[in-house]
């Protein structure tokens, strides 16, 4: 079972605000264990819910939880839970993987157009660029060469966005839960930067 629980196992899954009540902590853990069910572990950012963001009365809880029996746990020996933090939503959402235990090599990746292309000049020098350079081949041939160069421009020139991207989250992570003016003020100018960057 995988989803938002709305309760907690344990004191550490709370930060911020006031304790959790000790007599709901153990009613669900003994549901839970009656049950026979186990929570998984999960990679990442512990917390999965929040209130109060940015703000001196920041809670965060970790209400979203996988739970198996052991039974699946033996069957399913390589699956990976992962916290995928949002930003625009009060829960996280939880990717639960089941890896190939053969280690198959994965596809290789096709081409996709990416829309924030459009918003580009350059991206229509591109094409047409890449459309004449294909033209000897047919339409087929300048499809293909048309999308090998729009994913070379693409990849080089938006990589960066993602990297810069990474790098907010990253600096965000390190200041989620503090509460100090300095930490707030810096969590809201990196939420604005980030913001930003996505429009």
């Amino acid at each position: 079972m995988i989803g938002d629980f709305n309760e907690l196992l344990f004191q550490y899954e709370k930060r911020g605000g006031n304790p959790h009540p000790n007599r709901l902590l153990r009613g669900f853990g003994e549901t839970i264990e009656y049950c026979g069910l186990a929570q998984l572990p999960m990679d990442g950012y512990q917390f999965t819910w929040e209130k109060g963001k940015g703000t001196s009365r920041w809670i965060e809880e970790k209400l979203d939880k996988v739970l198996t029996t052991s039974t699946w746990c033996d069957i399913n020996t390589m699956v990976r839970v992962t916290n995928i933090l949002t930003r625009k939503s009060d829960h996280s959402a939880l990717f639960m993987g089941i890896h190939d235990p053969m280690g198959r090599a994965r596809p290789r990746r096709r081409f996709r157009f990416e829309m924030t292309w459009t918003y580009d000049e350059g991206c229509r020098a591109v094409v047409e660029e890449a459309w004449g350079e294909g033209r000897g081949g047919g339409l087929q041939e300048c499809i293909v060469h048309c999308g090998s160069q729009l994913s070379r421009w693409g990849g080089d020139r938006y990589h960066k966005f993602g990297e810069r991207i990474e790098q907010l989250r990253k600096e965000q992570l390190y200041l989620k839960g503090c509460t100090d003016l300095d930490s707030l003020s810096e969590f809201r100018r990196l939420e604005e930067e980030l913001s930003r960057i996505e429009a």
